[in-house]
């Protein structure tokens, strides 16, 4: 960590490019069902486990402060999934990085 005297010595502006400062949605399908991005060739399935290894997906998820934490993110049959309860979701789940 660096000093507010440093910061304000040699950082003039702080300029983010398409930051998800508050994380996103779509991080729990990456992580639920895998993510193509759009490629229709290829199955996001087959995407699903290795973005579960990937760190950068974790800092992602959906912040509670700014996200409606009692809003369904994920339904599987009659269950829903809020952000409440992803630990529960990644327990069922079987995600072990994610707890």
């Amino acid at each position: 960590e660096v000093s507010k005297e440093w910061k304000d010595k040699y950082i003039r502006h702080l300029v983010t490019l398409a930051g998800a400062w508050a994380g996103s949605i779509l991080t729990i399908r990456s992580l639920v069902s895998g993510s193509n991005f759009m490629i229709p060739t290829v199955a996001p399935l087959s995407l699903r486990l290795p973005e579960r290894t990937l760190p950068s997906n974790y800092f992602l998820l959906p912040s509670q402060e700014v996200f409606d934490i009692d809003a369904p993110v994920v339904t599987v049959g009659d269950v829903n999934y809020t952000l409440a309860d992803l630990n529960q979701l990644f327990t069922n789940l079987d995600i072990a990085n994610a707890n």
